[in-house]
């Protein structure tokens, strides 16, 4: 079956970089136009004298007649841009959906032109030629340079250049990624802050013939970054050397060079010498700080006060021996013989009843009433605790006497410190009495209630105050 490709309006020539052409080809098998209903595809290939250039796929939604086997092949700027004006050969090769494949035409190709324009440069445009081509003409050009290069006289020393001698760098912080700063720089690199967090760099350019150049550049300090995960557990180390005082040495330099183990320590003096990784380490003095302790001196004065061994002994000789206390049994009185002795001699034993009783829980009890007694060593404090002297309870007391800072109220008596004492009745009618001392006058003060009623204060006389009749 003959193949054959044609032109359908003998249009076979196109201006260089007219891409509003389109080259309308007709495929026909022995004559009879070739049905592309059931192309797959269909590829336009392109070459010139010097080889294959490359093909164009037509687009099957542009064939109107695919029963009259004519297409339209559009030079697009694609292909404008890789043709220059010359003689081409084209074939147009059909895929068919059961695997065939058409080549038109069967024999030799159909022809096509594209023609300069009058913009169109040729001497800067390259042909497209064959690789074996090319190779002749690079290796022919590389003669030529080569002959010219040999031949070439030697030219006129140029003028030095102008190199870069030296280039500093200077540092400043500003608030602005945008405006150099104006103020001083710093050769050093400079932290940047929260006020200032942008650090500007300013490259000093010295050149050969002494003139310079500067340029500036900023930079930022970055957000900090999230904390990383935590790492795994390492391997667990292995055991150290213990500490072990091997013995002294009265310098540095005799201490023992050889048969030392990790950990080995010798004294010189007060310092600790330890063998760490072949090499004795001087870990300083181990002589303790002994500011906070009680010095022997100090000590010694403090006994000088207290009884000496002979004031001891002295006492001790009119207290029972001890040799004493160790007679035998048979030496020492049974209870029934105490007890004989004591009806011969009259003794009658205490009641119990009728004596006082330590209940070992802060009260004694007499005559079978609970008692708390009176601790001497506390006095309590009457302003801040009552606000009334007229009912104050029973003991002795201490009180700031200003009546404007104690606040108590029925007071009475002048501005100073008291110790106060207050005896109660448990009377129908009750009777108590209060004392008060004043500690910066020196006075003894006194009155007295019946029922309900306060006596005003009494001065008690000083003795040696008052006149005394003589002889009396």
């Amino acid at each position: 079956m003959s193949k054959e490709l044609a032109f359908t309006d003998d249009n076979d020539v196109v201006k260089y970089l007219d891409t509003t052409t389109a080259f309308n080809l007709a495929l026909t098998a022995d004559g009879v136009a070739f049905d592309l209903t059931n192309a797959k595809s269909v590829l336009v290939k392109i070459a010139n004298d010097d080889g294959y250039i490359m093909q164009e796929a037509i687009d099957l939604t542009t064939v109107t007649s695919p029963l009259g086997g004519t297409l339209s092949f559009p030079i697009n700027q694609d292909i404008m841009n890789t043709l220059v004006p010359d003689d081409y050969d084209i074939e147009v090769w059909v895929t068919m959906k059961d695997g065939t494949q058409a080549i038109f035409p069967s024999d030799g190709t159909l022809g096509f032109s594209i023609e300069e324009n009058l913009m169109s440069d040729t001497g800067e445009v390259i042909p497209t030629i064959t690789l074996n081509d090319f190779q002749q003409q690079f290796d022919d050009l590389s003669s030529q340079m080569e002959n010219a290069v040999h031949n070439v006289h030697k030219g006129d020393q140029g003028n030095p250049g102008n190199g870069i001698k030296s280039a500093n760098n200077q540092y400043q912080l500003s608030d602005s990624p945008v405006t150099v700063p104006t103020g001083g720089w710093s050769d050093t690199i400079l932290a940047t802050t929260d006020q200032l967090p942008y650090l500007w760099t300013k490259i000093i350019f010295i050149y050969d013939d002494g003139t310079t150049k500067e340029i500036n550049f900023v930079s930022s300090r970055g957000d900090t970054g999230s904390q990383g995960p935590i790492g795994p557990v390492g391997p667990q180390g292995k055991q150290g050397n213990g500490l072990v005082v091997r013995g002294k040495a009265d310098k540095e330099e005799n201490l023992p060079t050889t048969g030392n183990n990790q950990g080995d320590g010798y004294l010189v003096g007060t310092d600790l010498y330890i063998w760490i990784d072949g090499s004795w380490q001087n870990m300083g003095s181990i002589t303790p700080d002994l500011t906070d302790y009680v010095k022997v001196t100090d000590m010694n004065n403090a006994l000088s006060t207290k009884a000496n061994t002979v004031d001891v002994n002295q006492q001790l000789d009119k207290k029972v021996n001890i040799a004493d206390m160790r007679k035998p049994a048979s030496d020492v009185a049974g209870i029934e013989e105490v007890n004989a002795k004591q009806d011969k001699i009259g003794y009658t034993p205490a009641d119990d009843s009728k004596v006082v009783h330590d209940n070992h829980d802060g009260t004694i009890s007499v005559n079978g009433a609970n008692i708390i007694p009176a601790n001497e060593d506390v006095i309590g404090r009457l302003d801040g605790t009552h606000t009334d002297m007229s009912d104050i309870p029973m003991g002795w007391w201490y009180i700031n006497g200003w009546a404007d800072v104690s606040g108590l109220s029925n007071w009475g008596l002048p501005s100073d410190i008291y110790y106060v004492h207050c005896f109660k009745t448990d009377y129908a009618a009750p009777a108590n009495i209060q004392i008060a001392y004043g500690v910066g006058l020196n006075n003894t003060y006194v009155r007295t209630m019946s029922d309900t009623n306060w006596t005003t204060w009494k001065l008690l006389a000083d003795d040696s105050k008052v006149a005394h009749l003589s002889g009396a």
